[in-house]
């Protein structure tokens, strides 16, 4: 069973036939592993294991009846920290548009993005090599040259109603090249 942190818990289910059904005991035990962790209930079927922390857990689940012989089992429990992946995607030679001011369009963000993921979008103009952040747009004054939204209301507003899009304005007048536009998530 492998476990990503910052998830630290899980739970332990082990099961048992005794045709006698004179079971006495039953018992979860840490083999190997880190110490932090705790079992939350050692004499249960089912338990809760929590405080992990990275590393491999070995847990044993020993059964024993009233005339002492016993079974046993055990489970190894992976415990890995989250991968924090960085993708980037890149829309090559965007075409502005001049609805209210200069803005590019990258319909349906979220065929690309899972919705709700955190975004930086940067410019890049074809007479340079640097990429330019633009800024989430907002009501406060802005000293960014290109600012974006994403249009969330199912009928948009005004110009921008294509529900899904990013549009990303430019506060500037130079407009007759095709920019490239990069997101990062």
């Amino acid at each position: 069973m492998k476990i990503e942190l910052p998830q630290n818990f899980t739970v332990l289910q082990g099961g048992f036939y005794n045709a006698d059904r004179n079971v006495k005991k039953v018992e979860w035990r840490k083999v190997s592993g880190p110490d932090s962790c705790i079992i939350v209930d050692k004499d249960s079927l089912k338990t809760v294991i929590s405080n992990l922390r990275e590393g491999v857990y070995e847990f044993e689940l020993t059964v024993t009846d009233k005339m002492n012989l016993y079974g046993k089992d055990s489970v190894r429990v992976e415990v890995v920290k989250r991968q924090q992946l960085s993708s980037e995607i890149i829309f090559k030679n965007l075409v502005w548009d001049d609805p209210w001011g200069p803005s590019l369009e990258i319909k349906n963000i979220s065929t690309y993005i899972p919705t709700g993921t955190p975004i930086k979008v940067f410019v890049q103009r074809d007479n340079t090599s640097e990429w330019k952040e633009a800024t989430p747009l907002s009501n406060n004054v802005n000293s960014s040259v290109y600012e974006y939204f994403i249009e969330t209301r199912p009928n948009g507003n005004g110009f921008f109603t294509s529900y899904g899009s990013l549009y990303i304005f430019y506060y500037g007048r130079d407009t007759d090249d095709t920019p490239d536009v990069k997101i990062q998530f």
